[in-house]
């Protein structure tokens, strides 16, 4: 694919963000809707729409983090193409820049001209995604976080809080008139974002070069993801929440997972992105005492780790936890998925939650020891060093998460040399 570096850049003194050059193809994304569930990377899949929730972890309390997209009701969710179209309405918003109205005028042609398609069929196609942008709504809670106000966003909200699209009639009686160019509008939180660098440099070059969907979505994801992690040490999620967020349908057991995402993967290590497993890991693994899920493994490669190179800070925002809760799927009526967590739902396909604390407390004071070490250095090692001292100072949350990742940790390393677990953690390995 050819650079995009030569798309002209129009200046203009009202612009509060952007009007400025590409540089290396790199263009800044807003963080939040970088990690919201909102585009569905099947084109297969119609969902008028989506809930998602977890339980996160955040000063001391846990929260209830939930989004809820839905579409207009002839419409669905977001999907691949709307994803195009939301990335380079992000490389318009640097080349053209936002006024301080939050309005980006363009033609729909620059649209096409960044997507490499032409024609009426693809015009057609982009002016819908526009509009889905703008009438698909956000219902989240502990989801969006501006970072201007300080605050979580509670009500419902849009990326695009209005769109008029070239050639549409605006104006009534005689003062109507045909729009020459699309107009839209972003939603307060969203600008305010990038204004106050809650933002992280993507490369739009490499976006637009990938072959699948889902090697797109991961790219966008894992990208955010690696950036408080140590060099080489790998992103971790359970395959469950993996498809909550990324809005895959589950599959029931791991080699159609991996036949689903083995692809995309693969494409994503081709072109340096991500690298192959390092030796001792796999891209799978299974986790201890538990059935039908499995803990993904995802190393940076020398692109990722070149992108956190350029990234210049500007805070990833309020920092939560994983889940304490593996999420599952379970069909809703209607076109909605439901995420639910097992320890509160009796839903047959649910697995039944391990008591990780119970098993903690009856090992030996060596072994306990040993949990708590390496689950604290496992967590810093995804989280970043400087959580060190918050993670040691809350006794309950390392009861709840750390000494569950210990557990798991342990027995895992036990078997691998093929020691015989004692019998105090022999319930866990179920």
């Amino acid at each position: 694919m050819t650079s995009l570096k030569k798309i002209e850049v129009t200046r203009d003194k009202d612009v509060v963000f952007g009007n400025r050059a590409l540089m290396d193809d790199i263009f800044r994304a807003e963080v939040t809707l970088e990690k919201l569930p909102y585009f569905c990377p099947d084109k297969m899949t119609k969902l008028n729409q989506y809930y998602y929730e977890k339980e996160v972890y955040k000063d001391g309390k846990i929260l209830n983090y939930s989004i809820k997209i839905t579409a207009a009701a002839d419409q669905t969710i977001p999907g691949p193409f709307d994803h195009n179209v939301y990335r380079a309405l992000q490389i318009l918003t640097e080349t053209k820049g936002i006024k301080h109205d939050r309005s980006l005028s363009f033609k729909i042609s620059e649209i096409l001209k960044i997507l490499k398609k032409s024609g009426g069929t693809y015009t057609e196609m982009v002016k819908n995604s526009l509009q889905k942008l703008g009438t698909t709504s956000i219902l989240a809670e502990y989801a969006i976080f501006d970072k201007f106000k300080k605050s979580w966003v509670g009500d419902t909200t849009r990326v695009l809080d209005r769109v008029t699209v070239q050639g549409e009639k605006f104006g009534e009686g005689t003062g109507a008139s045909v729009a020459d160019k699309t107009r839209v509008v972003f939603s307060e939180w969203y600008v305010n974002n990038l204004l106050n660098k809650y933002h992280k440099p993507l490369d739009g070059k490499l976006y637009f070069s990938l072959k699948y969907p889902l090697a797109q979505a991961l790219y966008g994801y894992l990208d955010l993801m690696f950036y408080p992690l140590q060099r080489g040490v790998p992103f971790k999620i359970e395959y469950s929440n993996l498809c909550g967020q990324l809005i895959i349908t589950r599959q029931s057991c791991r080699s159609l997972a991996l036949h689903v995402l083995q692809d995309p993967v693969n494409e994503l290590i081709g072109i340096g992105f991500l690298s192959a497993p390092y030796p001792g890991y796999q891209l799978m693994e299974p986790i201890a005492g538990v059935k039908n899920d499995f803990v993904f493994n995802f190393f940076p490669g020398p692109g990722a780790i070149k992108n956190m190179k350029n990234y210049s800070g500007g805070g990833a925002g309020p920092a939560l936890a994983e889940p304490r809760h593996t999420l599952l799927p379970v069909k809703n009526q209607g076109t909605s998925l439901n995420w639910q967590t097992a320890a509160e739902k009796t839903n047959k396909n649910c697995r039944p939650e391990v008591d990780y604390s119970k098993i903690y407390e009856n090992l030996c004071p060596e072994d306990k020891e040993k949990i708590h070490k390496e689950a604290l250095d496992l967590l810093v090692a995804e989280r970043g060093e400087n959580y060190r001292e918050e993670f040691a100072r809350q006794a309950e949350f390392l009861q709840k998460v750390l000494y569950r990742v210990g557990a798991a940790t342990i027995l895992r390393k036990r078997a691998e040399i093929g020691e015989k677990p004692t019998e105090e953690l022999s319930g866990v390995s179920g």
